[in-house]
């Protein structure tokens, strides 16, 4: 069963920011990038899963989206972190491109107690779809979906099954360049039919989301 949030998503007022305490920062980034490159270079394969020791204790895990520019980044004392994509021979598109790079971002399914984190980068179509064909329904639905690819490549097949309480898209107001000038409402047209609560950075400023193992809070920097 996954986590419950804490009554009511909670917010922070404006001008104190929903950001993590300037500690949290150096040991954060250090797990955050060690993570990845672990992924990326091989350190752990894909499906298998990492967890770590804490003495029986979850501690806190605070996981904050920052407005853009900057990035994610989380901290706690026992996590369980699995790298469900890319496969090990990466994932090619069938129209003769031999790579396709955002596909094989590394995702990484993270559970803190009752609470599941499901970090997608910027995977597509092609990545969701390998996620659909080849995880458990089980294993991709989770409390707090960080959106794919910052909100451009929304599906509904996907949303539905992966069913997040919390979906919070990393992205600008406006790209007026894109055939997608808002991915944020994008991201609301699609996940907000199957339940739920959607978070834009560029509209709530950062988002900052705590779990102690049972339930979680929602933080923002504002109000829309």
């Amino acid at each position: 069963m996954l986590g419950e949030p804490k009554s009511q998503f909670s917010r922070a007022a404006a001008g104190t920011g929903g950001r993590a305490k300037s500690n949290f920062l150096s040991v954060t980034v250090l797990i955050t990038i060690a993570l990845l490159a672990a992924g990326m270079l091989g350190c752990f394969r894909a499906h298998q899963t990492v967890a770590s020791k804490s003495a029986g204790e979850l501690g806190k895990l605070v996981v904050t989206f920052f407005e853009m520019p900057q990035h994610g980044i989380a901290i706690a004392v026992a996590l369980e972190v699995e790298v469900l994509s890319p496969p090990k021979d990466f994932l090619k598109q069938p129209k003769g491109v031999e790579y396709e790079i955002n596909d094989n971002s590394v995702v990484l399914r993270v559970r803190h107690g009752r609470n599941v984190f499901l970090f997608t980068g910027d995977i597509g179509e092609l990545a969701q779809d390998y996620l659909l064909e080849t995880i458990g329904a089980e294993k991709l639905k989770c409390t707090v979906l960080a959106v794919p690819h910052h909100g451009f490549d929304c599906y509904e097949r996907f949303a539905s099954l992966v069913k997040p309480a919390v979906v919070v898209a990393s992205c600008l107001k406006d790209y007026p360049r894109d055939n997608i000038r808002s991915p944020g409402q994008k991201t609301t047209d699609v996940y907000g039919p199957v339940g739920a609560q959607v978070y834009v950075t560029a509209w709530h400023g950062s988002v900052q989301v705590t779990s102690d193992g049972k339930i979680y809070t929602v933080k923002t920097e504002r109000t829309p």
